[in-house]
């Protein structure tokens, strides 16, 4: 025969004490109310979905890296994960109606009930956001609307690895031009996709320019001394009749050394 909370008359301790035990292990509650078909089922279906996570990131861990980068792959998992925190959260509050206390102490369980539940759903929001802003992110960049055709089996062309730039830049309203803070080279091999990151000093000295005027007042790059100490960045904007090219707006015309634009 199966017992409610009032015919059990759990006391407020253990009312608590089940609840938070059926959040951690579901069917605790169940079970401590003679629902044992329905306590065992909940349990052996928290320990396979628990056993499938731990088994898709310890073994499969390469190959979620890749799903990573697949929409669907992300939007399943942003379903996914709003599922089970709901389920989660559904289960949370069956076992405390189950073993729910006498009028008194019900306010303290049910104030435990709902902090438990905030608890799964918070992270579980955070985590579906991720993945939702993820999926968006993918299907922006790697749209496939672009014109240029890819071979699946090939689709770097022969190319053993891919270098890509990422550059950080630095602006201000008060400020002439954007500045390249950081500069960071990630170097992908195309058949294992291992990827090899090392950034470039913002301030390189001693490296020769491209030709024309700044190569000629610098044919040494900037040796980081006396008025050659500034990056190429901010020579190009302070004086812009030796990078006439680098600094738009600007010309050789320019008389004046401080970059002031003309109209």
């Amino acid at each position: 025969m199966w017992m409610v909370g009032e015919e059990r008359d759990f006391r407020t301790g253990e009312s608590i004490g089940l609840t938070i035990g059926s959040a951690v292990l579901w069917g605790v509650a169940h079970i401590a109310t003679g629902r044992q078909r329905t306590g065992f089922a909940l349990m052996t279906l928290y320990l396979v979905v628990v056993a499938f996570i731990i088994t898709l990131a310890t073994a499969f861990r390469g190959e979620l890296l890749s799903l990573a980068v697949r929409p669907s792959w992300l939007m399943g998992l942003t379903i996914a994960i709003a599922s089970i925190a709901v389920i989660w959260s559904v289960v949370i509050l069956w076992s405390f109606w189950l073993v729910r206390p006498a009028t008194a102490g019900r306010s303290a369980a049910a104030a435990t009930a709902g902090l438990l539940c905030l608890l799964i759903i918070a992270p579980s929001a955070w985590a579906t956001r991720l993945a939702y802003v993820s999926h968006d992110v993918v299907s922006s960049v790697f749209s496939a609307t672009s014109t240029t055709p890819v071979v699946a089996m090939d689709p770097w062309n022969g190319a053993p690895r891919v270098n890509i730039l990422l550059v950080g830049a630095d602006a201000a309203a008060n400020r002439v031009g954007v500045r390249t803070d950081s500069m960071t080279v990630a170097s992908v091999d195309t058949a294992t996709g291992a990827t090899t990151l090392f950034s470039l000093p913002r301030n390189l000295e001693q490296v020769q320019l491209p030709k024309g005027p700044a190569r000629e007042r610098f044919p040494y790059g900037f040796t980081g001394e006396g008025p050659q100490t500034p990056a190429c960045s901010t020579r190009s904007t302070s004086t812009p009749r030796t990078t006439p090219r680098w600094c738009r707006g600007y010309g050789p015309a320019i008389a004046a050394p401080p970059c002031s634009r003309r109209p």
